[in-house]
């Protein structure tokens, strides 16, 4: 049986066969059960200043179950080694924003541990105008320099005025930095960033996780 959350459980129990008194009852047993995780976005995960260690979310934005690790955000449904995925929308707000707003595609696996790309698939969908600068605009490890430590560079996509996909095994610019322990996989425009333009990106990202 799938646990429910409170907001279920209530709507259950207003909807049920239950007499007022039995409902007032339930209502009440209600007030105190306490959801298993709570329903976040990836936005709303990373706005809490000081997560507890051990603190246990619902992310909505990739569906799955993510904990803090005492320094990063780690998914639980990743077993060491097994194949994931996370796909992620990019707003033509967050382009023109460009390089001020770099967007977190799959958190820091932690200490330890590092995140392995496989392939890379983005969708550029042209919604009214091209972007007029080229960029150079990366999907690359967090804190590292994005044109040199790069999964796939998307540039030229932004400038099309029509539908574009890229697909790409993922391997960086410098094979030496290919597996990097306890960092993010980001995406951002570096430079060139662009004043005007309307469409948006799909990125999916196919993953592994191993110690490192």
């Amino acid at each position: 049986m799938a646990i429910k959350s409170k907001t279920q459980l209530a709507s259950d129990i207003a909807g049920s066969t239950f007499d007022a008194p039995q409902q007032v009852i339930l209502d009440d047993m209600v007030d105190s059960y306490q959801d298993l995780a709570i329903q976040l976005t990836t936005a709303q995960r990373n706005a809490i200043a000081t997560p507890a260690n051990g603190l246990l979310i619902y992310n909505t934005d990739n569906s799955q179950f993510e904990y803090y690790n005492g320094s990063a955000w780690a998914n639980m449904s990743s077993g060491l080694g097994s194949t994931q995925s996370v796909s992620v929308a990019i707003s033509s707000a967050q382009i023109l924003a460009g390089n001020t707003t770099p967007v977190q595609l799959i958190a820091s696996a932690g200490a330890g541990l590092a995140i392995i790309p496989i392939s890379v698939v983005v969708k550029y969908t042209y919604i009214t105008a091209a972007y007029a600068t080229n960029t150079v605009q990366s999907i690359y490890f967090d804190t590292l320099d994005i044109e040199d430590n790069n999964l796939i560079d998307l540039g030229t996509m932004l400038t099309q005025t029509a539908n574009k996909s890229a697909i790409r095994i993922a391997q960086s610019a410098n094979d030496e930095n290919s597996i990097i322990a306890n960092k993010a996989l980001m995406w951002a425009i570096e430079t060139g960033n662009p004043t005007a333009g309307s469409g948006r990106l799909d990125i999916t990202v196919i993953y592994t996780t191993i110690p490192y």
